[in-house]
């Protein structure tokens, strides 16, 4: 994988950069807690991501853990680090590892909830967008190169089952599912629970649209579960 990335054509989503916004969020604490937290204890697992995964729950601690009993439920045994923040694009995760995220850690398992921002905010192609999350990957490989990576599904959002951002997403699901070697890296996708028979959201499960709440979380978790418990088994 890491003898690919010579091939890569350079795009928005593939250029490490700080978050720019919001200016009310303070991005560079999130990111200062999350090394601190690594530091504080020797982290088995480690969730790479955006707000969806910022809000999930465990530690670093936030105000906002829609998902707190979940979490606790799934993954404290295993020592997680939290490393989700919001607003992150795949560049601005690219750039939190690049600085010192994954330093002196050695995790048996990183999860990585990649590529929602981009669609949300950019009019990048699904192919960039797939790369950004490929590149996610090839960094935890090289920094961590005995840590199994599971790359998880963008999760739907938008009501219309057609709308662009809903097929953009299922596109860069089929890329990035070609991404797993299944013995180095590995894809779940858990986006077909949170869907109708008809493609529209389950709404029940959504805080507003995007945003798992608690049932959203949980069905996420369960569904993963099996990928993961054999991940961390072997």
């Amino acid at each position: 994988m890491e003898t690919m990335i010579s091939q890569c054509t350079a795009n928005a989503c593939t250029e490490p950069m700080e978050n720019p916004f919001p200016t009310e969020y303070n991005w560079l604490e999130r990111h200062n807690a999350i090394i601190v937290e690594c530091k504080k204890k020797a982290p088995g697992m480690i969730f790479i991501g955006d707000s969806i995964t910022h809000y999930f729950g465990g530690c670093p601690v936030d105000d906002i853990a829609r998902g707190g009993e979940v979490w606790e439920q799934y993954y404290a045994p295993g020592n997680p680090v939290n490393m989700g923040c919001g607003w992150d694009r795949t560049q601005h995760m690219l750039w939190r590892l690049d600085n010192g995220c994954l330093d002196n850690i050695k995790p048996r398992l990183a999860l990585v909830l990649a590529g929602t921002n981009n669609v949300l905010w950019e009019d990048s192609s699904a192919e960039e967008i797939a790369e950004g999350v490929r590149q996610i990957s090839v960094r935890i490989r090289h920094k961590l190169p005995d840590t199994k990576i599971l790359l998880s599904g963008i999760l739907p959002f938008g009501e219309a089952s057609e709308c662009e951002k809903r097929s953009r997403i299922r596109e860069i699901n089929r890329i990035v599912s070609g991404f797993a070697d299944n013995k180095n890296i590995f894809f779940v996708d858990a986006g077909a629970g949170f869907l109708n028979t008809d493609g529209s959201l389950k709404m029940e499960l959504f805080v507003d649209g995007l945003h798992p709440n608690c049932d959203g979380y949980r069905l996420y978790a369960k569904t993963i579960e099996p990928t993961v418990a054999l991940l961390l088994k072997k």
